[in-house]
């Protein structure tokens, strides 16, 4: 009987030796996923997404919002669960606190979550896998949670100081809370290009 090869559990230290040729990737409780291209829909919500977000930010009152910060999806979430293997998870979006931003030379990977983390399923996305990413960004300390799914035309927002979920269709309007007080979302704005 022959046995299925054992996948190698990575560590983030394992990832810097690495050289994946400029890939994007994710490290998911030690296992390796190599990101697939964004796709149309994918790339055409988070245009979208992110110029609403920085309009709502530009907007607000002189110096009323210089403590956040929003990042597109270059910007990496180290999480290391105690006695748990390494993950390293990169949101499609996500709003920082300016405080909490590492210098850029200083690590090239963040320890501090963004406040709020966007993730814009693809599909390549399992559902198994979306639940553990929302698991880790909240174990990091993520406020809020928001997962966009464009094939359904959703969004799901999931908040860790009430662990309340709320789904919201094309026909709704996502009223921002916390940080985010002030921000509105007719959510069939985003499934329009």
């Amino acid at each position: 009987m022959s046995q299925m090869p054992q996948q190698k559990c990575y560590t983030i230290e394992d990832l810097e030796l690495l050289d994946l040729g400029g890939k994007d990737f994710e490290l998911i409780e030690g296992e390796l996923r190599i990101m697939a291209p964004a796709s149309e829909g994918h790339s055409s919500v988070y245009s979208i997404l992110n110029f609403l977000l920085h309009e709502w930010l530009f907007s607000q009152p002189l110096g009323h919002r210089p403590d956040l910060v929003i990042s597109g999806g270059d910007t990496s979430l180290e999480v290391r669960e105690e006695g748990g293997a390494h993950s390293l998870i990169c949101p499609d979006l996500a709003i920082y606190r300016r405080a909490d931003l590492a210098p850029a030379k200083s690590r090239r990977w963040g320890r501090k979550p963004p406040v709020v983390a966007m993730e814009i399923l693809s599909e390549s996305n399992t559902r198994r896998e979306m639940v553990r990413k929302i698991a880790l960004y909240f174990h990091a300390g993520c406020e809020q949670v928001w997962l966009i799914d464009p094939e359904e035309e959703r969004v799901t927002v999931d908040v860790a100081s009430s662990r309340r979920v709320r789904s919201y269709g094309a026909a709704d309007v996502i009223e921002g809370e916390g940080l985010l007080e002030g921000f509105r979302l007719p959510v069939s704005s985003l499934f329009t290009g």
